[in-house]
């Protein structure tokens, strides 16, 4: 492993090391993160263990960095994916880039023996500039859109449907189906959304209150919305009514408004302070703004192409689609 200097050890956790990695992101977030969550991302994924490191310093985890496996479709393959998130550091041990890039260079040399093909991370503006020291490559900017529910004056021009909406359990059929014909795009890079992947990021574990809005014509499923809130009886009362679009399928523009404006009326009828979405994707993007979404900021994205030969060009902007829950963010 890189040499992270004097005194500090880097290695994979075990669960031992979850009070001590939910210390450090309570100090580093000033905040408590649920234990479960941190289990569920670290040590519960469909893949097994997520590909992470800690530092440590005597007793104390002084930095973490974690990679979550995900199913990523490239083109026609299907191949395993990293997502490069959960970076933190102790503020008495910021300032040294040693660290960081000890612990990001022994992260990245694992991929090979995990099988990961492609990395990618959002980085924060402090983090980004140190990325390309670990091979990484600038992609571009992820758009993140919001809407503030309690500063609504007057509703939104409603537009004639004959589409019926309700929020359901929906089938595990139903939701394959309509995911299937709304991502006919071949030569694009996703997230593969197989019910083991929705079940797994949206499970109780996760910490987060969800529900699928859907919306059909002539019985027949054209869009589907999963918004949800973190729990704030297990991450605090700060992150109540704050609403966030979590998945987004459909078949067309005009199903993509639709969807998108019974999900504003869906959290406000839940009392949602805000309702935002983050997402890459032209179609979508449409529906969005047509909704009366605003883009408010922008995520800059990099990746690492670990495997040569892939289907489609990973580094690539154009290629890449994406929605709000793909990108995780603490």
């Amino acid at each position: 492993m890189a040499d992270p200097g004097a005194g500090i050890d880097l290695r994979p956790p075990t669960p031992n090391d979850l009070p001590g990695i939910g210390e450090l992101y309570r100090i580093v977030k000033g905040r408590p993160r649920p234990e479960q969550v941190t289990r569920h991302r670290f040590f519960d994924t469909p893949w097994g263990d997520a590909v992470s490191l800690i530092a440590v310093d005597g007793d104390r985890v002084v930095s973490a960095a974690l990679v979550w496996p995900v199913a990523l479709r490239v083109g026609s393959e299907v191949v395993l994916g990293g997502q490069g998130t959960d970076a933190v550091t102790h503020p008495d041990y910021r300032g040294r880039p040693r660290l960081f890039l000890s612990l990001a260079r022994t992260i990245k040399s694992l991929f090979p023996e995990r099988g990961i093909d492609v990395y990618y991370t959002f980085p924060n503006e402090r983090s980004i500039k140190l990325t390309k020291y670990v091979g990484a490559t600038y992609l571009g900017e992820v758009g993140a859109w919001g809407l503030e529910l309690r500063r609504r004056r007057i509703s939104l021009p409603r537009r004639r449907r004959t589409s019926e909406s309700v929020l359901e359990d929906v089938s595990s059929d139903d939701l394959s189906t309509l995911i299937a014909a709304a991502h006919v795009e071949q030569n694009v890079i996703r997230i593969d959304k197989s019910p083991t992947w929705l079940t797994w990021r949206y499970s109780e574990a996760s910490g987060e209150r969800c529900q699928w809005l859907t919306l059909r014509e002539d019985d027949r499923l054209v869009a589907a919305a999963l918004i949800g809130e973190r729990d704030p009886d297990l991450w605090g009362p700060d992150f109540a009514g704050l609403f966030r679009v979590h998945e987004l399928f459909a078949l067309s523009e005009a199903a993509c408004e639709s969807i998108l404006r019974l999900a504003i009326d869906a959290a406000a009828s839940k009392d949602a302070r805000k309702l935002d979405i983050l997402v890459k994707d032209p179609m979508l993007e449409r529906g969005v703004e047509r909704a009366g979404f605003v883009r408010e900021s922008d995520r800059p994205m990099t990746a690492i192409a670990v495997r040569a030969g892939l289907p489609l060009d990973a580094l690539d902007f154009s290629h890449w689609r994406l929605i709000s829950g793909d990108l995780d963010f603490f």
